[in-house]
Order: structure tokens, then C-alpha cells, then sequence
């Protein structure tokens, strides 16, 4: 979900977005205190982004026959390990929706954006779990992920959807997306490139960068995921903690003119080793900055296409 600091959600949201009833949130505080929401003035509950992620994690291993009772308190870190253990050894999937034969992006982005407007959560988790196990990271990055995010984002805003719908999505991906990711560490993989991934203030998106992370997974790249939204020190900070040699900076668009993000980049770049490669993603002030004039060993890749072929490149 998105990390807006502040934002809250009622039961009936939460039961929406997890794809769990108000009554099972409800019984699963009480009896096993898998979470303490905090109360309104009058008591109502209320879910945080991230508790809301805990739900959904808690509904999936249920879904795969773990007993709550035996999950309800582990922090969330031990519930996707949970997770991935139980997937990789008894090979449970959530149950298919359609045929093999049949499986492809296009149908799976035709139904989610069913599932979606129809709010059936469960329909979108099967959906996205299916495709995340048939799928190479790749595909289910460029030609489900992406795509299906910006259909939806394109319908609120036409006001075909409601945010409420495009958050039962996010969560879902998120978790879905979060899942490869995680595997791909617990594998332990290296490659000559060692690669931070981040991106600038004012850039609140976290499906940029999560596709970007996908797409490092897929060609098996050994790479460090951070949050969005960091402060010009913290990105210098990461890329010299970790000894990175390539920095993936995913940039907001349309911001030619705004001198703070201009200033960052000025600051992490020319505070970073020549040896540090970057690579600026976004298409932002396209046509107007000359990028490699202005920035030594840094290059502007307008979109995660592009950026796939960079990766694919460096094999």
C-alpha cells in the first residue's frame, strides 16, 4: 500500500483492501492480537498502510492452510519468510483462474481490471499469484504489473474508479511484487554490478522503483532495494555504505522546473565517486536538459523499457 505518513482506513475499508470480513479482523485482534489498530474519539478502529499489508500477508498463509493462530503474532518480516517457505516447499498456488493453455498478459490484465472495479480482492490476489509463478519477472514487471497500474491510476482519474479500488490493487501487488523480490535476496545472488535503488524526494510513486527491482531480479543483477522518497544525503550515504557501483534513481516527471530536484541531483551525483555509474530513470525534462552535459557518468533512461534493455545489455 502506499506509505502515506498519516492515512488511515476504517474496518470496513481494511476488510476491503486485506479481502478479509470486518467480523474475522475483528475475532483476529481479539482472540490472537495479530494487530492493535489505534481507535478513534469513539472508539471505531483504525488500519494503517502498512497494518492493512499485515492483513493481507495474514489472509495469504491462511488461504495456504496455516492456522492463524499459529502466525497471529510473528512481526512481518518472519510472515513473508513464512510465506515463501511454504510456496517453494509444498508448491501451494492459489487456485487457477483460468486454463494454461489460456494463461497470457492480456487475459490476466482484462480480468483484474474486471476483479478491480467489482472489488473482488480474492479474484485479484489468484490473479496476481498465478502470474508472478508462470510469468519470468520480466513479463509480469512490463506486461502485467505496469500496465494494470496505470489502467487503474487512469480510470480514477476519470473517475471510473474509486481510490478505494486502486488501493485493493496496489496492496495486492505490492505484496505479489515484494514476494519475488524477497526470494531473489533469500537466494543470494551476485554480479559484478553492485546496484542501489532509490529514488528523489517528491517522488512518492513506489511502483517505479518496485518494476525497476523486478527487473534486476530477472537478469539475476545483485542490487539494493531502499524506499522512495529519500533526502539527497541518505542516497549518498547508501551508495557509499554499500560500495555501489551503479545508482538507479528514479526521478518524477515533469520536473524541469523544479530547482529543489535539480539541486539533489546536483548534490548526489557530484558527491559520488566517478566510478559510480547512474542512471536517471523518468522521462522528465525531456528535450530541455542534456543530461550528460550537465552530470559526469550519468545517463537518462525515460522508461522501464529502456531500462531493460541497459540490463539485458550488461549480461
Amino acid at each position: 500500500m502506499s506509505n502515506d505518513d498519516g492515512k488511515k482506513f476504517n474496518i470496513q475499508l481494511a476488510a476491503q483492501l486485506s479481502g478479509l470480513s470486518a467480523h474475522t479482523i475483528r475475532a483476529w485482534e481479539k482472540r490472537y492480537q495479530a494487530l492493535t489498530p489505534s481507535r478513534t474519539e469513539n472508539g471505531r478502529r483504525l488500519y494503517t498502510p502498512a497494518e492493512i499489508d499485515r492483513l493481507i500477508m495474514l489472509a495469504q498463509l491462511t488461504q495456504l492452510g496455516t492456522n492463524i493462530s499459529q502466525i497471529a503474532k510473528l512481526p512481518d518480516s518472519e510472515l513473508r519468510e513464512t510465506y515463501n517457505k511454504l510456496r517453494q516447499n509444498t508448491e501451494l498456488l492459489p487456485p487457477p483462474v483460468f486454463s494454461r493453455k489460456e494463461l497470457n498478459p492480456e487475459d490476466i490484465r482484462a480480468q483484474l481490471l474486471e476483479a478491480v472495479g467489482l472489488y473482488k480482492v480474492d479474484v485479484i490476489s489468484q490473479l496476481l499469484g498465478q502470474a508472478k509463478t508462470s510469468f519470468a519477472p520480466k513479463i509480469f514487471a512490463l506486461e502485467i504489473l505496469a500496465p494494470i497500474v496505470r489502467d487503474v491510476r487512469s480510470r480514477c482519474e476519470r473517475g471510473l474508479f474509486q481510490d478505494a479500488q486502486a488501493q485493493a490493487l496496489f496492496a495486492i501487488a505490492k505484496f505479489h511484487a515484494g514476494n519475488i523480490i524477497y526470494s531473489h535476496f533469500e537466494r543470494g545472488l551476485k554480479s559484478s554490478n553492485r546496484i542501489v535503488l532509490t529514488s528523489v524526494e517528491k517522488e512518492h510513486h513506489t511502483f517505479p522503483l518496485m518494476i525497476s527491482a523486478l527487473l534486476c531480479c530477472h537478469y539475476k543483477k545483485h542490487f539494493y532495494y531502499l524506499n522512495s522518497n529519500l533526502p539527497g544525503p541518505s542516497i549518498i550515504d547508501a551508495v557509499k555504505a554499500t560500495e555501489a557501483n551503479l545508482l538507479i534513481l528514479s526521478v518524477p516527471a515533469h520536473c524541469h522546473a523544479d530547482a529543489e530536484i535539480l539541486a539533489l541531483l546536483d548534490e548526489v551525483i557530484n558527491s559520488l565517486s566517478a566510478k559510480v555509474k547512474i542512471l536517471l530513470l523518468g522521462d522528465f525534462d525531456h528535450g530541455v536538459l542534456d543530461v550528460n552535459l550537465r552530470w559526469k557518468n550519468t545517463r537518462k533512461i525515460r522508461n522501464h523499457q529502456e531500462l531493460d534493455e541497459v540490463l539485458g545489455a550488461n549480461q
